[in-house]
């Protein structure tokens, strides 16, 4: 099992309804968080996957790419402020990539192990696999050094 594997049983293990989202972390770079999630268990009355469903992936996503531009300190992470736009039905397994601008992480590095916590705003975008962009979201996390170095998922 991979690190990134280890990493999506523990947000699993952690956080009920993520077991239920069919969601898969696929490469993390150290720029870019790719994940995907199933549209069966994500599908609406319309067959297409549920506005609900994606706010939560995305947000998992703006999450986890915080969690892991923070390593390797432990941190505790916050959603703080979010959008989210739709702009056209997926029907369709999902592909989800989220990014921050490097300037931006690296000062939210510097920041979190200076200070003991720093805010990153991150943009997820999520599109039918192989498909046109069709939701983007837009987060603001707070990480915080956990003060016992032992902190959830």
């Amino acid at each position: 099992m991979t690190d990134l594997q280890r990493f999506a049983e523990q947000i699993r293990a952690s956080i009920p309804l993520t077991r239920h989202l069919d969601f898969r972390m696929l490469d993390w770079n150290g720029e870019r968080l790719t994940m995907s999630a199933a549209l069966v268990p994500n599908i609406n009355d319309k067959g297409t996957l549920f506005a609900g469903s994606q706010t939560a992936l995305l947000t998992l996503a703006g999450w986890a790419y915080t969690s892991l531009l923070a390593r390797p300190l432990r941190v505790d992470v916050v959603a703080v402020t979010s959008t989210m736009a739709f702009h056209a039905p997926i029907r369709a397994d999902m592909q989800i990539v989220a990014s921050a601008p490097p300037d931006a992480c690296t000062r939210f590095g510097q920041r979190l192990a200076r200070k003991g916590r720093a805010s990153l705003a991150v943009q997820v975008l999520a599109r039918e696999i192989g498909g046109d962009w069709a939701s983007e979201y837009q987060g603001n996390y707070l990480a915080t050094v956990h003060p016992d170095g032992d902190p959830p998922a």
